[in-house]
């Protein structure tokens, strides 16, 4: 079995990378008080190419927060191998954390495949309950998995869905990846888990449950290097979404 159970950290710091200033001016904000347009409720759409980066892409997610924005959430995000995945997965890294400490929208990513396994929809709804879940708490160390490059998704897709299944509803698996090769297997491994959980006889209290993640940043010492380094962890639990109201 080709997933790590990762070694104790040692003073592990959590950071997420705010690179995007206040003032991001958005193409869809009408900054008119007069003439104020309003959110509709198909959201937004955007394909990630070679030519975008962190930061174009953290914008649209977070013009979605904005009040005057014209398309709210979700958002949603095509993705097309390593390289734009894992360009997807940092800029809802950062645009997630904007959205939820500068406009108190709190949202997570739903993953799903299009055509085939290696194209994929990252689709950022908003969360019906704001307070679930805390990142913060580190939770059961059984449910904390470290992917490498040699990670089998379909392996790793198994070990996230019996953690899901075994765990209250709420409780987060954790994902840890450093590299974009390694990022993109744990978004397919996400993908594919949300796939086995759909098959599942749910109960009338999971009906209403989606398999969602929320990517953030951490800085890490790694064996017995003395300098930090940066890993995405993937924060995946089970939670009701909801559509954006039309809002002026």
């Amino acid at each position: 079995m080709n997933i790590e159970e990762p070694k104790t950290l040692s003073n592990t710091v959590y950071v997420v990378d705010l690179n995007l200033g206040k003032n991001d001016s958005d193409p869809d904000v009408d900054n008119n008080d007069n003439n104020k347009r309003r959110k509709t409720t198909n959201g937004r759409v955007k394909w990630v190419g070679g030519q975008d980066d962190t930061s174009s892409v953290s914008r649209v997610i977070v013009g979605a927060a904005m009040e005057d924005a014209v398309k709210g959430f979700p958002v949603t995000l095509h993705a097309k191998y390593d390289k734009n995945v894992n360009t997807t997965l940092k800029a809802c890294a950062s645009g997630l954390a904007r959205c939820a400490n500068e406009y108190d929208k709190h949202a997570a990513m739903e993953l799903t495949f299009r055509e085939n396994r290696n194209e994929l929809t990252i689709t950022c709804r908003l969360l019906a309950d704001p307070s679930a879940p805390c990142l913060d708490d580190d939770g059961m160390e059984e449910n904390n998995l470290t992917v490498s490059k040699t990670t089998e998704y379909k392996t790793l897709a198994g070990a996230i869905a019996g953690r899901v299944r075994e765990s209250p509803a709420g409780t987060l698996v954790r994902i840890s990846a450093v590299g974009r090769e390694c990022v993109f297997i744990a978004a397919r491994a996400i993908a594919t888990c949300a796939q086995y959980l759909n098959s599942d006889d749910k109960n009338e209290d999971d009906e209403n449950l989606t398999l969602v993640a929320v990517p953030h940043f951490k800085k890490v010492k790694l064996g017995k290097r003395e300098d930090f380094t940066n890993v995405m962890e993937i924060c995946v639990f089970q939670a009701e979404t909801v559509e954006e109201e039309e809002g002026g």
